[in-house]
């Protein structure tokens, strides 16, 4: 099934070609901050191919950026059913996947985050006292916490959800995330070329400039922090020490450690 409609001064049918010549005759679907009314004006417009696997592409139509995102877990289609919008469901996997079951669709998804936060704890046991592991698990906590509350996590946004939906784990981080020290010059941000590829860091840049613009400037610290999450195992010896991300050595690892544990046990038990 093709929904012929025009999305924001953009035809279907290109959406559709576009993802055609990356993915195949895949299931297409816009999600992200803009179906939800929160974007700024760098933000992209996500479109989801489902069910596929593969790189990130991006596509630049007028002044708007649509970043495609192969998905094959069901669950992250179910995570954006509030407001997911399908644009091409030929074989009608879209919508089967979105007559799933929403909890355990959340249930799978915090599981996951905590997974990754556990790993990254381990981690954090062998680079004392830099702090880059213990920041990437308190933020698998933070989006794991907003999930459970039936919020998708929104990179650029994540202070704002945060601040709305869970306030108090901006006051148990405060040290962690240096929120203290929000201004953009603290942000090492010439790291990211090193890190990320040319799409990502296009749009990456983009949103940091806008939020500086905004004087957005702790919402700025938390997605720059946020697009360490998905860093290859390899690529570990390129950022870990502290002084390429701003990050400062912690007195007590140990405390933290044990409280973004308790945090994820506390999600665990409400299962």
């Amino acid at each position: 099934m093709t929904f012929r409609v025009r999305i924001k001064m953009i035809p279907s049918s290109i959406l559709i070609e576009f993802s055609r010549r990356h993915y195949g005759n895949k299931a297409l679907a816009l999600v992200g901050c803009r179906q939800e009314g929160l974007a700024l004006d760098s933000c992209e417009q996500d479109v989801f191919v489902f069910p596929a696997r593969g790189e990130v592409h991006v596509l630049e139509y007028g002044n708007k950026v649509y970043e495609f995102i192969p998905v094959r877990e069901t669950y992250h289609v179910l995570l954006e059913s509030k407001t997911i919008q399908p644009i091409h469901d030929p074989q009608m996997l879209l919508h089967s996947a979105l007559k799933g079951d929403i909890k355990l669709a959340k249930k799978r998804a915090i599981i996951n985050e905590i997974e990754e936060g556990f790993r990254d704890l381990v981690s954090s046991l062998y680079y004392e006292p830099l702090p880059f592991f213990l920041v990437r698990a308190s933020l698998r906590l933070a989006r794991a916490l907003l999930i459970s509350k039936n919020v998708v996590p929104r990179p650029a946004h994540l202070f704002h959800l945060l601040r709305e939906y869970a306030p108090s784990i901006l006051y148990q981080f405060e040290e962690l995330w240096r929120l203290e020290l929000s201004p953009m010059e603290k942000l090492n941000l010439p790291v990211l070329k090193n890190l990320l590829d040319r799409n990502t860091l296009s749009i990456a840049e983009k949103k940091l400039n806008d939020l500086k613009g905004k004087k957005e400037y702790i919402q700025a610290k938390l997605l720059f922090y946020h697009l360490f999450l998905d860093i290859k195992l390899e690529e570990r010896n390129l950022y870990i020490d502290g002084r390429s991300l701003c990050l400062t050595k912690v007195d007590k690892p140990e405390k933290i450690r044990e409280m973004i544990k308790e945090g994820y046990k506390s999600l665990l038990i409400s299962l």
